[in-house]
């Protein structure tokens, strides 16, 4: 149907507008964090999908997702949860998955 916010009245087209998104560049499979190594000094991560969090100024991780205050184990500090750097892109074929 047509999108109300629009200046005109027509629906959309579903045509698509340039190329699929290609994913991360080669080189931060290589370059990134990986599995549980602290990633706040590389700034990113390896895996597509994965964002590096801080639990505290001495510890990062890269994770899918995280939430202020959360604890893997009670005897584990919060996490503290700032985004460092931007989250690793998945290309079109895995994000269909």
């Amino acid at each position: 149907g047509p999108n109300l916010k629009e200046k005109d009245w027509k629906p959309w087209s579903c045509k698509e507008l340039g190329p699929r998104t290609p994913g991360a560049a080669p080189w931060v499979e290589k370059k990134c964090a990986r599995g549980g190594e602290p990633c706040a000094s590389k700034g990113c991560c390896a895996e597509p999908g994965m964002q590096c969090y801080t639990q505290s100024p001495y510890y990062s991780q890269c994770k899918p997702s995280c939430t202020p205050g959360e604890k893997a184990n009670a005897w584990e500090p919060e996490w503290e949860c700032k985004a460092v750097g931007m989250r690793t892109p998945r290309s079109h074929n895995e994000a269909e998955q």
